[in-house]
């Protein structure tokens, strides 16, 4: 079959998955208001958030990508998931367009990328995953071709302001370069990213004391700065608990989300295959090896926090060559491994049109609702009512950035800590509060409902959703505050 055949069902797959519901994780919005930031000429900021300070922590890579649809469209998520599906179809052109050494090879590589559930989901999603795949395929492109090092190397280093994991594409050309002693062009590489990235670096040394994501990569739990700096052996530990998040749960859920042990033999299988596709294959994917060797370092030493299928899905494209490379070598009915591993996500992916279908459906009825979980419905609720009700005023909330999103109202998160007082201290300066219902989290249980309830005087209840119950209440004043 031609490869034009599997990027057309790319294309229709895509637009079938395509959710103009926001996602619910806090990323895609946090993204959204720092495009929103520098579109209205407020600079790279955390707008949501009291002071509006200079935002560190993610590089400004995706939200400059924003910052046209946000100027023409404003803060619409509908549209601007319209960059990250626009970049699923430059990735895949892309990919298609890589020499992957054999033939087999690549149409078989981009067989699994075409029907992957996790790139097609995440292709409408307002997170840089799939805008930085784009990025690094298209610098692997232009590597590829003769008399285009410096576009390759201006967009490898673009792609590690879209995310810091980028920095595993760069080490990768500067090993090529040490192993193929072309030492000129690895010093001039390393000269370019210096020029180009140090600014970053600087800049924001200059504007926050806030850790940034390499100082939040030394440290224990990066949500918890007074847990210290990770020490060698926790190091290794992280490692260990990375391998086994990886290899036994996320590695195979990209595939098809199975019941344990048939997980774990899954995601076995297939890291299998990929060791055994690294170790079989020639001179000729010496650069992809170490791409993949630097790849896995990185979402390996990692903090175990934010393991998860969006670190993996940054290098997976990567990954599918040497699987199939596994498969082929083993033996020759190896590629009905492949064809069933295709399957599997295939059908992961039909399962979730029906579902996909529908929520544009009830979307561009007007339902605004539909795409969200009750709980984060009556989260909505909440911060609606507060931003046709209240006064202007900061909202300590569970999370800030929808609250700024949807209230209009600057947001802060409470303290995460046991001690009562502590948190009380931590927010008794701010107007009001969203006590959420949230699922998927018992923070506000665990660390701001005790501490309300110890100064229930100092608190005036002004709104309550339908069950799960979401709350806005206002902290009173005392003249000492």
């Amino acid at each position: 079959m031609d490869k034009r055949y599997l990027i057309y069902f790319f294309f229709i797959l895509l637009f079938l998955i395509y959710n103009p519901y926001p996602f619910e994780g806090g990323d895609n919005i946090v993204y959204s208001i720092l495009a929103y930031s520098i579109a209205s000429g407020q600079g790279y900021r955390s707008i949501y958030e009291p002071d509006s300070p200079h935002h560190v922590h993610y590089p400004p890579g995706f939200p400059l990508l924003l910052t046209p649809l946000v100027l023409i469209f404003g803060l619409k998520i509908s549209i601007l998931k319209l960059l990250p599906v626009l970049a699923g179809v430059l990735a895949i052109i892309a990919y298609s367009r890589i020499d992957w050494g054999e033939e087999r090879v690549a149409w078989h590589s981009l067989l699994l990328f075409t029907v992957s559930p996790v790139i097609l989901t995440y292709s409408s999603r307002v997170l840089s995953e799939i805008p930085f795949i784009a990025t690094v395929l298209l610098s692997i492109y232009f590597h590829q071709k003769k008399g285009k090092d410096l576009i390759a190397w201006l967009l490898a280093i673009f792609a590690l302001y879209i995310r810091t994991a980028g920095v595993f594409l760069l080490f990768g050309y500067l090993l090529h370069y040490l192993l193929q002693r072309r030492h000129r062009k690895m010093v001039h590489l390393l000269l370019l990213s210096l020029l180009l990235y140090l600014p970053w670096f600087i800049r924001n040394r200059m504007v926050s004391d806030r850790p940034t994501y390499l100082a939040q990569f030394f440290m224990v739990d990066p949500y918890n700065p007074e847990a210290g700096q990770i020490t060698p052996l926790l190091f290794l530990a992280r490692i260990y608990t990375n391998l086994k998040l990886y290899l036994f749960e996320i590695l195979p859920d990209c595939f098809f989300p199975l019941p344990q042990p048939v997980k774990a033999i899954l995601g076995c299988l297939i890291i299998g295959l990929i060791i055994f596709g690294l170790y079989s294959s020639g001179k000729e994917y010496r650069f992809f090896k170490s791409l993949v060797l630097f790849f896995f370092l990185a979402i390996l030493t990692w903090p175990v926090i934010w393991s998860s299928d969006r670190f993996l899905l940054s290098g997976l494209p990567l990954l599918f060559p040497f699987l199939v490379i596994g498969s082929i070598r083993l033996h020759s009915y190896g590629k009905y491994l492949i064809y069933g591993l295709a399957l599997l996500s295939l059908l992961l992916t039909i399962s979730l049109i029906p579902g996909e279908v529908e929520k544009k459906l009830r979307f561009f009825q007007g339902d605004e609702d539909f795409g969200l979980s009750a709980d984060w419905q009556r989260y909505r609720e909440a911060c609606i009512w507060a931003k046709e009700n209240l006064k202007p005023g900061v909202i300590v909330s569970r999370k800030p950035e929808f609250t700024y999103f949807w209230s209009g109202h600057k947001s802060i998160l409470f303290p995460y800590s046991y001690n009562e007082e502590e948190v009380w201290d931590g927010i008794k300066g701010y107007d009001y509060i969203i006590v959420d219902s949230f699922y998927w989290s018992g923070t506000s249980r665990k660390y701001l409902i005790p501490a309300i309830l110890k100064h229930i005087r100092e608190i005036k209840a002004l709104y309550k959703t339908r069950i799960p119950e979401t709350w806005v209440l206002a902290i009173k004043r005392s003249t000492s505050q």
